[in-house]
């Protein structure tokens, strides 16, 4: 079954998925935002606090610190920090 979905999902092409989710955001009062294929390759390594980006690291690294703050942030949570902003 989950291959099926997925399968799915990738036979459809970029425009076709995004035009529902534009409804569904307009329909609740919000904002869609469509973000650039290359910039969610650096959220994850972006620091939400000071913008410090560090090295490649393997998706298996789930945390990282930030030598400017010293904190460990979670590597998704992280990610959907920056993309907020």
């Amino acid at each position: 079954m989950r291959f099926q979905i997925a399968q799915s999902i990738a036979a459809v092409s970029g425009g076709e998925m995004v035009r529902p989710l534009e409804y569904q955001a307009d329909w609740h009062g919000r904002t869609g935002v469509k973000i650039d294929k290359v910039y969610p390759l650096s959220t994850s390594k972006r620091c939400c606090d000071c913008g410090y980006i560090a090295p490649k690291r393997p998706i298996a690294i789930r945390s990282g610190a930030c030598p400017e703050w010293g904190e460990t942030h979670d590597r998704d949570i992280n990610a959907a920090q920056n993309l907020l902003v």
